[in-house]
């Protein structure tokens, strides 16, 4: 094995969140370790929340954290997944709680159950604590739930705390203004980052070879400044170099990691296939006279906005360049444009099977659904149908959806 090699006693780069190579000078995990000890321990807080990128440390800061506490104190669950519905979770949560699998499946059931759960370890002298990793993944609803539920407190004491773990899009669900009730309940509020200096990452790669049985150095200084270079002093991606250099080690029987072969290492992760980021600048109209007679996007992202974002350009001109509607009809046959009624909500003739779709469907709802995905792709593969019409493209979807819906039969079944 290389790390015998080495001298070393186990594998010293891992990328498992081993809380005995724990690293105390990485300030902003530490710092989140702390403060998230606090709001359990003494500041009686109801969430707590840890963001950071990739690779930073959020799983191994929630595992020491677990080792910091005394389990006679508290009764922990621990999440790894949450894209599931909110009565998963709670299943989830109430099995870990209870040591057996949850069997009940009716939310109300769930809550009452959970809530009983609160009360008798609090009679107890014991805390409930919820840890939940890969927090980005959760659903909106899933949040708002969990907002509702830091509601089954007492007056004058939590009962249990949330401890949220997660990627940058967490911060951005949580931070965003319709969450504002939910933002506003978060006691402690941690944010990762990267290494910030070579000579941090030097402390790093010794303490992990030192946990692992090795007290002389392997690493040249220069391979610290390489090793800091290409993983931007992203933990996860210093285990990376560093494992395969040891191992490039081992197999060439060299007795020092140099900067060179780090930096060859680090070359075999070059991005060369990565798709490259988009140019904003040829998303602008053609001309500045022509920007207001287009509709504007006002929904950042969204598929509809950079559809006629992207596409203005093609239509050319006012009026989509004298683009002509054509009817949903030919466009199902194949056929070659048309001329057509020059009002976007006159030539709905929807195809007989899609129809038939739609008495089929259940409920309001699903013909709804229908609907949309009908108005969004007309959207996408005919824009100029609609560059004619003031209104932004959500405004213009919404219209469209309400035409395809009107045309659909009014019975089911």
């Amino acid at each position: 094995m290389y790390f015998e090699y080495w001298g070393l006693e186990r594998n010293p780069f891992d990328s498992v969140p081993d809380p005995d190579m724990y690293f105390r000078l990485h300030q902003t995990a530490e710092s989140a370790v702390a403060e998230v000890l606090f709001a359990i321990e003494e500041g009686n807080e109801c969430l707590a929340v840890v963001v950071g990128e990739v690779g930073l440390g959020k799983t191994m800061a929630l595992r020491v954290l677990l080792d910091s506490l005394d389990p006679e104190q508290y009764r922990i669950a621990f999440v790894t997944n949450p894209e599931v519905t909110f009565t998963q979770l709670m299943r989830e949560i109430i099995g870990q709680l209870c040591d057996e699998p949850c069997s009940i499946r009716d939310k109300v059931i769930l809550l009452e159950e959970f809530n009983r759960i609160l009360f008798d370890t609090a009679d107890s002298g014991r805390k409930v604590l919820i840890f939940i990793d890969e927090g980005n993944s959760i659903k909106a609803a899933n949040l708002e739930a969990l907002r509702l539920l830091t509601n089954m407190q007492e007056d004058t004491r939590n009962l249990f705390t949330i401890v949220l773990a997660g990627q940058p899009r967490l911060g951005r669900m949580l931070e965003a203004p319709e969450r504002a009730n939910l933002f506003q309940r978060i006691g402690v509020y941690c944010k990762l980052e990267p290494f910030h200096s070579a000579d941090v990452v030097k402390d790093y790669i010794e303490h992990r070879l030192e946990r692992s049985g090795r007290t002389e150095r392997i690493f040249t200084d220069d391979a610290y400044h390489v090793v800091f270079q290409h993983s931007k002093g992203t933990p996860r991606l210093i285990n990376r170099l560093c494992k395969l250099a040891l191992k490039a080690g081992e197999t060439h029987e060299l007795e020092r990691i140099d900067a060179t072969l780090v930096r060859h290492i680090a070359s075999r992760f070059e991005r060369k296939y990565a798709i490259p980021e988009r140019d904003d600048s040829q998303m602008k109209p053609p001309a500045e006279q022509n920007r207001d007679q287009f509709p504007r996007p006002v929904r950042q992202g969204s598929v509809i906005s950079e559809v006629f974002e992207t596409r203005r350009q093609a239509v050319g001109g006012s009026n989509g360049g004298g683009a002509t509607p054509v009817s949903f009809e030919a466009v199902r046959q194949g056929n070659s444009y048309q001329p057509a009624v020059r009002d976007p909500w006159a030539f709905w003739k929807i195809p007989p099977e899609v129809l038939e779709r739609a008495r089929q469907l259940p409920d309001r709802e699903s013909r709804l659904r229908l609907a949309g995905q009908l108005a969004a792709r007309e959207l996408q593969e005919h824009p100029e149908k609609f560059a004619s019409y003031q209104g932004d493209p959500i405004q213009i979807w919404d219209r469209l959806r309400s035409e395809i819906l009107n045309s659909f039969p009014t019975s089911v079944g």
